[in-house]
């Protein structure tokens, strides 16, 4: 769930003439950028480092001075390959795998996974510094499951299939429906980390049990940066509904019943 991104700034001195002869120096420095990257997320009991492949050529990265902007959000395929120079002094290197908008609105506003790193560098003359900023993930991964048991009595109507819609509390313009053939593995809901608003996920869960309607609503409360909730719908014999909810790799695990009486 990192992104690792590497940095060689080099420093050098170079000499520069005034029109009347009087020798004066320029602080200059030079800025090689290598960008790696590991698989988006993994889900497992333990975590281990590794060496990271590098990330595609989308990347954009800024530079800036203070308020001041010297390069801004240019791929990194634009400029991987040659040398940035800057005058001697205190950058901060922003590298980003798309702006926050595009994370929520890619993909037909399913979204897409979003990485960001900052770190400032100080250019000093005539010397090398190395600097490795780590991007992560800042938003969320949304997936859902349905279980055989759920499958079976759920989708004996054709006509009306089953299914779970998810949307952040209060932003209801922007639901997502996950159909019948939902997985782990097909199509994710990405939702960012804001600011002033709710970061509490509703969803409901409907089907038809008996040629009835049933519909179900239910919270998920632990939207986190660098977070894959997997969210699991099971039932049993009697049409009541279980949701299991597995965050990433903690290992931990909530799970909500619902009875549902169909003839209410």
């Amino acid at each position: 769930m990192k992104k690792y991104l590497s940095f060689i700034v080099l420093s050098i001195l170079l000499a520069a003439c005034s029109n009347n002869d009087v020798p004066a120096f320029t602080e200059y420095g030079y800025i090689n950028l290598n960008i790696g990257t590991n698989p988006e997320i993994s889900v497992a009991t333990t975590r281990t480092e590794t060496i990271y492949p590098e990330a595609d050529d989308s990347y954009l990265i800024t530079i800036k001075s203070g308020d001041i902007i010297n390069l801004n959000k240019k791929t990194y395929g634009l400029i991987k390959s040659t040398p940035l120079r800057f005058i001697e002094g205190t950058y901060t290197i922003i590298a980003e795998s798309c702006i926050s908008d595009d994370a929520e609105t890619a993909n037909n506003r399913w979204g897409k996974a979003r990485y960001y790193g900052v770190q400032d560098v100080n250019v000093v003359v005539s010397q090398t510094t190395d600097v490795n900023i780590v991007c992560k993930m800042q938003n969320a991964k949304v997936n859902v499951l349905y279980d055989e048991t759920f499958k079976n009595i759920f989708g004996k109507d054709p006509e009306n299939p089953y299914s779970v819609t998810i949307y952040r509390e209060g932003k209801q313009s922007r639901s997502l429906e996950f159909k019948e053939n939902a997985t782990f593995d097909t199509q994710s809901a990405y939702f960012n980390i804001l600011e002033g608003v709710s970061n509490k996920l509703i969803y409901v869960v409907k089907g038809t049990y008996n040629g009835k309607t049933v519909e179900k609503e239910g919270e998920i409360n632990s939207l986190e940066p660098q977070k894959w909730i997997k969210l699991t719908i099971k039932a049993t014999q009697t049409g009541k509904i279980e949701l299991g909810v597995q965050v990433d790799s903690s290992v931990t695990e909530e799970n909500n019943d619902f009875d549902v009486n169909p003839y209410a």
